[in-house]
Order: C-alpha cells, then structure tokens, then sequence
C-alpha cells in the first residue's frame, strides 16, 4: 500500500489529523523533544512495547528518560534512527500507525525495519502508547 499523500486527513469527528502532523510528532521523538513530545502525551501516559528492550511498562516521564537514553547510547556509536510513519488509521479516540524505521550505521548500508504503534487518545493527548516494532 502506498504512503497517503501528505495533506491527506485521517480520522472522523472530534479527532482529525494530517499525516504531516502524525510525522512531526515522530520527529519530536526522534529528536526527543520532551516539551514538544509533552504536547503529545497525556500526564497519564502509559507505554507498553514489544521487542524494543522495555521489562515493563512506563509513564511519561520514564518514556522520555527511555528515548533520550537511547538517541545518546545510537550517537555514542555514530548511529541514528528515524521513524517513518506510513500508514495511519484513526477511528474515534483510537490512532493505528505503521511505517518503518531507518536505522543508519557508520561504515555500513542504511537498514529498515518496521513498527505499528496503537494509540488511545484521552483529553486531546496519547495516553495509552502501545509499540510492537520489528514484526
């Protein structure tokens, strides 16, 4: 399936979006962004994730910890990592996105691998997160 253009918007009702909104906000976490991020999330934030490392659930400020934590150990190395969201369905409250992660190495060929996130939005913020990445 083709990535939606850019202006296309997603959703019905209350909750509408443009895939360049849902862009932006993986630019602020790739750039971890925590008051641009903060804009995002709900106070109430809960993140579970699939094959990203994670022992447990975190809350919002965990979740920032976690990202920064991780942006400095892939630059430490010279690595870095950018989400590409391609796809996204909104339906009420609820946000589906996939796309892909490119993951540049020093020395050696980019790499892809792919995510689905699922969000649940309470008081105009995401504050259920959940991650599967790598499927």
């Amino acid at each position: 399936m083709a990535a939606p253009a850019a202006r296309q918007e997603f959703g019905t009702g209350e909750w509408m979006m443009t895939l360049e909104e849902i862009q932006q906000f993986f630019r602020y976490s790739d750039d971890v962004d925590r008051e641009k991020l903060r804009e995002w999330l709900h106070p109430d934030l809960l993140l579970t994730a699939i094959n990203v490392g994670l022992e447990k659930p975190l809350n919002l400020e965990e979740y920032l910890d976690f990202i920064e934590h991780m942006k400095t150990y892939h630059a430490d190395r010279g690595e870095a990592t950018k989400h590409i969201p391609t796809n996204v369905l909104i339906e009420g409250d609820l946000i589906a996105i996939s796309g892909h992660v490119l993951h540049s190495y020093p020395g050696k060929a980019d790499e892809y691998s792919t995510y689905f996130d699922f969000w649940k939005l309470r008081d105009g913020k995401v504050v259920e997160y959940n991650i599967a990445h790598d499927l």
